[in-house]
């Protein structure tokens, strides 16, 4: 099974890592780098689903991955949230600028660009992962 290019979305992927700092403490976070993946995903739905889930039924995304990039369970996922992978360039951020500052009533072209800061978490977490011959099924949870 191929997953049709239409129904894809790109959505940027996050580690979830244990480190222990310098005092021997156990530190649980997500990882800074974001590695970039295409889904098709899908409001969970269905009788299992909500007998499974209940009333987070709303807040619970089925998705189909085919690709290289190795996915676990509590890995996250930033779904609502894009890098801005190349460089402002000057028209765009001075239109920031001015938006920022107030001077400018015209409107802002980079309001739809979202910028993900390394600090900032995801909006899901995988919960479940069903391989196949050719895709993973993916269960994500709003977190």
């Amino acid at each position: 099974m191929r997953l049709r290019e239409r129904d894809l979305v790109t959505v940027y992927l996050k580690r979830w890592q244990e480190i222990e700092d310098d005092e021997g403490n156990s530190i649980k976070g997500y990882s800074n780098e974001a590695i970039e993946l295409k889904m098709n995903v899908q409001s969970a739905g269905g009788q299992i689903a909500a007998t499974l889930y209940g009333s987070e039924l709303p807040y619970v995304k089925a998705c189909k991955y085919q690709g290289e990039v190795v996915i676990q369970e509590k890995d996250g996922i930033c779904l609502y949230t894009k890098l801005l992978i190349q460089p402002l360039t000057l028209e765009d951020f001075n239109c920031l600028v001015h938006s920022l500052v107030g001077n400018d009533d015209s409107i802002n072209p980079l309001m739809n660009k979202k910028i993900i800061s390394p600090n900032l978490k995801p909006d899901y977490e995988v919960i479940s992962i069903q391989p196949y011959s050719t895709h993973l099924n993916i269960t994500l949870k709003r977190i």
